[in-house]
């Protein structure tokens, strides 16, 4: 009973230590998003090292302690949106670059996003969350742009089917989300 305690303690401290760590990391990515799209040299730079170093920083924590941390409480999807945090990092230094490296390391955080399938389980809650459904359906159009930009056309067409399919889940799901998607095609088709 009490070593079942200090396991509770100890991921509880972990998983305080993990909520920091993203407080910090988000705190950084703000900063590189907020550059302007023009931002070059010296300042973006120091913005980019600082955010991939919190991220780097966070990621590693994360691997060393998973166990714990899904023990305390972590979501799985926690877990996909720090890796598509990372992505984005990657993507937006592409943008700045035009480095294809770049791109391709974006390509590789989200197809382990994918392929591990960090969303499908928030997905099958008996719950759904629209704030999480909106980082899924946002994950896809970034993971739909940088595959269109590597010529990936068969992942293309399963990622336009897959936010398709999404798009009418959650139309079914959330009614507010039917009059946001209609709002939207009418802005878009304008």
């Amino acid at each position: 009973m009490a070593e079942e305690d200090g396991r509770g303690a100890v991921a509880s401290d972990d998983l305080a230590r993990f909520r920091s760590l993203v407080h910090a990391a988000d705190r950084k990515f703000a900063g590189v998003r907020d550059l302007p799209p023009w931002a070059r040299g010296p300042l973006h730079l120091l913005h980019f090292r600082k955010a991939f170093k919190a991220y780097t920083r966070l990621w590693q924590f994360q691997q060393q302690r998973r166990r714990e941390l899904l023990a305390g409480g972590l979501c799985r999807w926690e877990i996909g949106d720090i890796a598509s945090r990372i992505g984005q990092l990657y993507y937006v230094q592409y943008q700045r670059t035009s480095e294809v490296r770049f791109l391709l390391e974006a390509y590789v955080f989200y197809e382990a996003i994918v392929s591990r399938g960090y969303f499908e389980v928030a997905r099958a809650a008996s719950a759904p969350d629209l704030t999480l459904r909106y980082k899924e359906l946002r994950f896809y159009v970034r993971f739909l742009i940088v595959a269109l930009l590597l010529n990936r056309t068969d992942e293309v067409r399963q990622l336009a089917d897959r936010f398709r399919a999404l798009v009418e889940e959650s139309k079914a799901a959330f009614p507010v989300f039917k009059r946001l998607a209609l709002v939207m095609f009418f802005l878009f088709s304008l």
